[in-house]
């Protein structure tokens, strides 16, 4: 019957080797997932930059159409997510040719009537 040998014998048996590293998915010394990092100016998903009232009258005085990404940069969020509110309706916009744009006085009304006067 033979012996059952460890890496690390195994390894001063042969020279120039070195033993294997253990597997980090059943090792419990692994170290943690890292939380991914907060974006500066954004606290419980609201924008902690301008006043809410200050956003619509930002909006609201824009002469073109805006664009998903320069309208998610003003209110805080991701692209991604400004997209999945006009895809499911729940925010006026714009299809032309293509793109998606959001009127400057649709959104500055459809934002006035969901901000919460604080």
């Amino acid at each position: 019957m033979t012996e059952r040998r460890t890496d690390s014998q195994t390894a001063t048996m042969i020279p120039g080797t070195r033993p294997f590293a253990s597997s980090r998915r059943g090792a419990s010394s692994a170290a943690p997932r890292r939380k991914p990092p907060v974006r500066a100016g954004v606290q419980n998903g609201a924008a902690s930059g301008p006043a809410e009232a200050e956003i619509i009258a930002i909006i609201a005085a824009r002469c073109g159409a805006w664009s998903a990404p320069d309208l998610a940069k003003l209110l805080g969020c991701s692209v991604k997510h400004i997209y999945a509110l006009a895809k499911s309706g729940r925010m006026p916009h714009l299809r032309i040719d293509g793109m998606i744009r959001f009127d400057p006085g649709a959104t500055a009304a459809w934002l006035r009537e969901r901000f919460i006067a604080a």
